[in-house]
């Protein structure tokens, strides 16, 4: 199948509006869905899980206005991050309503028309517009619409519709879930860990697990002994630079001194992911020691350090690596989104600054 249209709308006499949110899995995942097809009730809303021919999509109904549609979309959002998080995978999605093709008037569908074999079951001799099926849309159900789909590679491994269904009420349960959307780190961190999912090799997944957790990262200050050496050093290349300025290139690499320097002020990066760790994770009932579990990760960092500045590591550490921060960044990510969504924190606009 490279093209086809389908019937995308009820085309009901009653106004009402329908959130369509087609979605994939990191390769090698699926949903089980019985006859393709799962049904469930999110918050009093009617859903449907559906296999499609290159992806999935899920259909929330009931809504009477399209902003209540929309509002209710940034909720899903945030549920399909944490489906994510709980579970090994990677679901990409977009949460941004793309616009519904509608016609300036109804175009009437010719008699024995391809169009036509498509919507005779409908009885539909007009048609109000179109969407495409890889698109998020909230459609409305008044209009008779046509979806279109372009097809590509599938993939498979079955995971049972009620874990989908049932991460989706807990994370929007939690109380106002979508405010993780309003986190630009928090959003970042758990997109970079889903993408790991998409990777082809270990080390690719490796390097993108330990990069999701440098993205949650605050700014934190070195002790005051240490930025006061680190501003005497600095107070030292600027002079030094006053004194080179006949030379661009001298002058350049000054400057590229003084913002190294500069960095100086904070923690490491490598002390800052080992104290995110300890911190958040101190209260998870599954772990022994954050303390502990800290310094494995610092170690793991090491390793990080040697792949990112040799171009190679041993590669079953690598593969062991891989699969404990397959655990430990989604535990971290767990419970940065369930703050986030029982406190509701303003959001986080600040550079370098994180409310976590």
């Amino acid at each position: 199948m490279i093209f086809t249209t389908s019937i995308g709308s009820l085309g009901q006499a009653e106004h009402a509006y329908t959130i369509r949110l087609p979605f994939t899995l990191s390769p090698g995942r699926t949903i089980k869905l019985q006859d393709g097809i799962a049904h469930f009730d999110l918050l009093g809303h009617k859903c449907q899980i559906a296999e499609e021919t290159h992806q999935y999509s899920l259909t929330i109904r009931g809504f009477a206005s399209e902003s209540s549609a929309t509002d209710f979309l940034s909720r899903t959002a945030a549920g399909l991050i944490w489906l994510g998080l709980k579970f090994p995978m990677g679901v990409r999605f977009s949460a941004t309503v793309a616009p519904i093709h509608l016609f300036q008037a109804p175009r009437p569908i010719a008699a024995g028309s391809f169009y036509d074999s498509i919507t005779e079951q409908k009885g539909w001799k007009e048609i109000d517009g179109c969407y495409s099926s890889d698109q998020t849309v909230v459609r409305q159900e008044h209009k008779r619409l046509l979806v279109e789909t372009v097809g590509r590679a599938t993939f498979r491994q079955d995971t049972p519709a009620s874990f989908f269904a049932d991460a989706l009420a807990e994370a929007l349960n939690m109380g106002r879930p979508e405010m993780v959307l309003n986190q630009p780190k928090l959003k970042l961190a758990t997109e970079l860990y889903a993408s790991t999912y998409y990777e082809a090799t270990p080390s690719a997944s490796f390097l993108g697990r330990f990069t999701a957790l440098e993205a949650l990262l605050p700014r934190t200050p070195a002790s005051v002994v240490i930025r006061e050496m680190v501003n005497r050093f600095i107070e030292e290349a600027r002079a030094a630079a006053t004194q080179q300025r006949e030379s661009a290139a001298i002058n350049a690499e000054f400057q590229s001194v003084l913002t190294r320097l500069a960095h100086l002020r904070d923690t490491s990066i490598k002390s800052r992911i080992r104290m995110i760790i300890e911190e958040k994770l101190r209260n998870d009932p599954d772990i022994e020691s954050s303390a502990a579990l800290g310094r494995e990760v610092s170690k793991l960092y090491d390793l990080r350090s040697d792949l990112v500045h040799y171009g190679t590591a041993d590669p079953m550490q690598i593969r062991q690596g891989n699969t404990r921060l397959g655990d430990i960044v989604p535990r971290l990510l767990r419970v940065l989104f369930r703050q986030v969504a029982a406190h509701n924190p303003p959001p986080d606009d600040r550079m370098g600054e994180n409310q976590f």
